[in-house]
Order: structure tokens, then C-alpha cells, then sequence
């Protein structure tokens, strides 16, 4: 082990000891979004969604006011709950849960038993992606709630009870989360890597999905009874939608799913390799969840055109990647790699694609460095 890496492990455990696992934790989510701040454009007022997101936050029950967003409603529910309403600090609450977002995938992997530097390592990989730049640059998106929950979904999965609240929550955050339900199903029923469905015997893997679902229809229909909501499913699924759509980002593809998280995309290629060896030798059915999560997220751009936004809520596939790849390399070379590819990553360019032009997320060390050699 380096000199280097014995120091930050020591660091991240005299943090741990003094703060607790949770409150070192969320330190270092805080040192990560900090830095985040400084390698991309940071804007402080809300766009966009963000604007509808925020008004409901000031009064989530007043149907009376028309809002295009009111389907997706869990994150300015809690906005509310904890008193950060309205445009000036609705964006700020949605900041601290891509922090505490940050801050759990660093739990999930002490709790693993990975190295401090590691457990920094998988939460930086979240934190310097599009994941934390699309909030930075377009912030009170309701995104983050669903990152969170969705890590908790890859924590708690074989728990029947807890998995049917976190589906009802994912899908009253926003429907899209619908697109990696199969993927949840998958892995809330296989077992030693194997999918296994007792379809007669055992309605309890089907019923949190059922719940979520009918609970969520439900509340469309009473909404849409008595508040009108622009984004309905006819206004998405419908041809003049979908071919608008197509037209925009059919070119754009390619580099929107790169963009999502550049060089880390690395993990989840390596790990279908290591998978596709696997499957040689009778093996190998991780690669379903794999492809059952990609493929699923990736449906979303029939109807939707955020391409580096959307394709973030395949994250899952990062982390799993590059747990896979630890396993392949060992823990001394992995952590080695990791930083490495982190390193790399930053100097990667970052642009948010979209239906309209790219847009350069320029660092914003470089403007100051810029506006400082210009005096």
C-alpha cells in the first residue's frame, strides 16, 4: 500500500472515529460537491422543471394551481415537510440530498468492507458525473430523491417490506422510475445469480410492484379530476412526441450516454466482460440485470430528450461495474485503477446533451484562473 493511500485511509478513519460513520460521511459528500462546484458551471437559481418544482413546494396540496409537474410530487412534499419552500431554498434541499446521495454510496462500501480510500473512490465516481453536474448547473430537478432511493433499492432488495415503500416513493418522485423497475424485479428475485419466480406460490414478489403502482394510478386520477397537469402519458406518448423526439437525439446518442459519466463507464464494460467469460463456463447471469437496467433506462429517449441527464439514473451500473472489477483485479490494484480513471476523468470535457445544442459545463477553477491572469 502507497504512503499515500495509508494516509487517507488514516484520515478517513480518525474522521470516522471522531464523527461517526454517518457524519464523516457526509463531510466528505460536502468535500466532493465542493469540489464538483469547482470542475464544472454552477448556477444558483432555478430553470426549467426546477421553477415548477419549486412552486410546489411552497404548497404541495393546493390543487388550484395548475403545475405541469404535480405527477411527481414526493420531492416537494419533503421540501416542504422540512420548511425549504420556494424558489430561494427549494434548490438548496435538493442539494443536500445529492449529498446525502454521495454520502450513502460512501456507507455502502465502508459497510462492505472496503478501504476508506476505496469507499471514496465509489462515491466520487457519482459525484464528479453528470449526477452532480445537472443539479449544479439546473438545480431543485427532482432526480437526486430518486438516486437516493434507488441506492437504498440496491441495500435493501431482498427485503419484501421496505422494497414495496421505496417503489411507492421512486414512482411518486417521478414515473420515469418506472424504467428501472424491471431491472428492481430482477434482482428482488434471483437468487445466487439466478432468477427465480414462484409465479402460484408466492405473490409476495409481485405485490410491491402491484402496490406502488395501483397506489400511483390512483393518485393520477384524483389529480387529474381535480388539477390540470400538463404531462400527462398523451402528451408523451403520442407520434408528434415521439418523432420530435427521435429527430433530436438520434445523432446525439452515442456521445449522451458517454457524457453521463465519461471514463467511468468503464466499470460496467469491464464487468460485462469479466460476465461474458463467466457465461463460458456456465455462468454468468449478472449479465441479465445488466442489460435489463441499460436497456431500460435507455427506453426512456423514446419519449424524453435530457440524453446525459436521463441516462444518470443508470448508475447502478457503475458501481456494480466497478465492484466486479474489484473482484476481478483485487483491492490493491483497483483502488490504484480508480483513482486513476477519477484523475483522468476530470480531464475529460463536459458538456450536457440534450435536444438543443451541447452545452460546455466549463470548470469554474478555469474561469477564475482565467479571470485572475486577466487583471
Amino acid at each position: 500500500m502507497s504512503t499515500l493511500t495509508a494516509k487517507v485511509n488514516s484520515f478517513c478513519y480518525a474522521a470516522e472515529k471522531r464523527a461517526g460513520l454517518y457524519g464523516a460521511s457526509f463531510f466528505f459528500a460536502l468535500l466532493s460537491m465542493a469540489i464538483a462546484c469547482l470542475s464544472t458551471t454552477s448556477r444558483w437559481e432555478v430553470h426549467f422543471h426546477g421553477t415548477a418544482f419549486s412552486q410546489l413546494s411552497i404548497n404541495p396540496f393546493d390543487l388550484s394551481q395548475e403545475n405541469a409537474l404535480r405527477f411527481r410530487i414526493l420531492s416537494p412534499i419533503l421540501g416542504y415537510l422540512f420548511f425549504m419552500r420556494g424558489p430561494q431554498l427549494y434548490l438548496y434541499f435538493i442539494l443536500f440530498v445529492t449529498v446525502l446521495f454521495i454520502a450513502g454510496v460512501y456507507v455502502r462500501y465502508r459497510k462492505k468492507n472496503y478501504s476508506g480510500t476505496e469507499s471514496l473512490g465509489m462515491a466520487s465516481l457519482m459525484a464528479f458525473s453528470s449526477i452532480a453536474y445537472y443539479i449544479l448547473f439546473f438545480p431543485a430537478y427532482s432526480d437526486p430523491t430518486s438516486y437516493l432511493l434507488i441506492l437504498l433499492c440496491m441495500s435493501f432488495y431482498d427485503k419484501k417490506g421496505i422494497m414495496t415503500w421505496l417503489l411507492i416513493l421512486l414512482v411518486f418522485n417521478h414515473e420515469s422510475n418506472l424504467f428501472v423497475f424491471p431491472w428492481l424485479f430482477y434482482i428482488m428475485n434471483s437468487k445466487n445469480g439466478r432468477f427465480h419466480l414462484a409465479w402460484k406460490k408466492d405473490l409476495k414478489y409481485i405485490l410491491p410492484f402491484a402496490t406502488s403502482m395501483l397506489l400511483y394510478v390512483a393518485y393520477r386520477i384524483y389529480i387529474t379530476e381535480h388539477s390540470p397537469v400538463q404531462f400527462t402519458l398523451s402528451y408523451y406518448f403520442n407520434m408528434h412526441n415521439i418523432e420530435w423526439t427521435f429527430n433530436a437525439i438520434w445523432k446525439k446518442l452515442p456521445v449522451g450516454i458517454f457524457m453521463a459519466f465519461k471514463l467511468f463507464w468503464l466499470f460496467p464494460i469491464l464487468a460485462v466482460l469479466h460476465f461474458r467469460k463467466k457465461s463460458v463456463l456456465g455462468g454468468g447471469h449478472e449479465l441479465m440485470g445488466f442489460f435489463l437496467l441499460f436497456f431500460g433506462v435507455l427506453s426512456q429517449l423514446i419519449i424524453a430528450y435530457d440524453l446525459s441527464r436521463l441516462i444518470c439514473l443508470a448508475f447502478p451500473l457503475i458501481l456494480l461495474g466497478a465492484e466486479t472489477t474489484r473482484n476481478a483485479w483485487g483491492t490493491m490494484l483497483f483502488n490504484k485503477r480508480l483513482w486513476i480513471i477519477i484523475t483522468l476523468n476530470f480531464l475529460v470535457p463536459t458538456y450536457l446533451i440534450g435536444a438543443l445544442e451541447p452545452t460546455y459545463m466549463k470548470p469554474l477553477i478555469v474561469e477564475l484562473i482565467q479571470n485572475w491572469i486577466g487583471r
